[in-house]
């Protein structure tokens, strides 16, 4: 059986307890422990926040796609999913389309850590991230 794997946009997140997130994240050596290329540990980012600092764009924007390939490698290594044997496409929106490109092994996870930093930090600059006042537009 062939499959698509598609990974969501930031917009899309959802809030989820401290089980499922702990049960999720058990299975993402290749993921979690490191810097991804962000400059601080992304985990402690993530466990630990503060909320304000990890709601940021420039820390959401890689903490969603390492939660992304986290639940990539659950799949992985408990229900025996192997992307490159059983995905026929990967897809990602907006901020997916960079998880796809590091599921499917054409970004090493710390250089797509590094460019969703770059990009969050732009859209923040921008007012176009999460952090704006006025509607979904960035005001010139």
């Amino acid at each position: 059986m062939s499959f698509a794997f598609v990974f969501r946009a930031k917009a899309a997140r959802w809030s989820y307890g401290q089980g499922p997130r702990r049960r999720l994240w058990a299975g993402t050596r290749g993921v979690r422990g490191g810097r991804c290329g962000t400059g601080e540990k992304l985990t402690r980012i993530i466990w630990e926040g503060p909320a304000e600092t990890l709601t940021l764009t420039e820390n959401a924007q890689p903490a969603l796609m390492a939660v992304s390939l986290a639940a990539m490698r659950v799949l992985e290594t408990q229900a025996g999913v192997d992307l490159a044997r059983d995905a026929r496409f990967v897809a990602g929106h907006s901020l997916g389309e960079y998880s796809a490109l590091a599921a499917a092994g054409a970004l090493t996870i710390a250089d797509t850590a590094r460019l969703l930093r770059i990009r969050g930090r732009a859209m923040q600059k921008s007012g176009a991230s999460g952090h704006r006042r006025h509607g979904g537009t960035a005001r010139a």
